[in-house]
């Protein structure tokens, strides 16, 4: 193939992506206001069934096969004993910018204190909102912690990541529950 013929061929595959983006942004729009209406009261119902489960979340987090096992420290085998809740929230802000929070639930423990932490990153990647999570460890103890997903110090390419794996386990935690 000569250079031109390439050239055209990358040109081609960029606006196809570019395409397939912009319709992938639109359906997005166009459903998940739908799917939220929808879901919402079913993911309510699941919420209150899962969290009932004592250790469910723990498990769920730190099991081999879930996409969060690979971002968990040896820390976080005892800090989320302590770990009550999870919960990833979803709303469309303005013409396209999804807001996505999560949310985990803790009752007091020598690791840290109890309470609410969350994150709010906009679809962009960039952190609206991020707890100040209260550690009782020394920084030393507590790096490469999952739960600095909540520190506002962590950077939002990083949190992000961390982030979409917990929403990934959030959506579908029935494939633990299969294994």
């Amino acid at each position: 193939m000569d250079a031109e013929l390439l050239n055209a061929v990358e040109g081609y595959k960029k606006q196809t992506a570019d395409i397939e983006e912009q319709y992938s942004q639109k359906l997005v729009k166009v459903l998940l206001p739908k799917l939220t209406a929808d879901f919402e009261p079913l993911f309510a119902q699941r919420q209150q069934f899962l969290d009932s489960q004592e250790g469910f979340w723990t498990n769920a987090l730190l099991a081999p096969e879930s996409p969060t096992s690979v971002l968990c420290a040896d820390v976080d085998q005892k800090v989320l004993r302590a770990l009550i809740s999870v919960k990833v929230t979803k709303k469309i802000e303005g013409e396209d910018n999804i807001i996505r929070t999560v949310t985990f639930v803790f009752r007091p423990s020598i690791f840290l204190e109890g309470g609410e932490l969350s994150r709010t990153m906009n679809s962009d990647g960039e952190t609206k909102a991020a707890s100040d999570l209260k550690w009782k460890l020394p920084e030393q103890a507590r790096k490469g912690s999952i739960l600095n997903v909540f520190d506002p110090k962590t950077p939002d390419q990083d949190a992000k990541a961390i982030m979409d794996a917990i929403d990934l386990l959030y959506q579908n935690p029935k494939t633990l529950l299969e294994n």
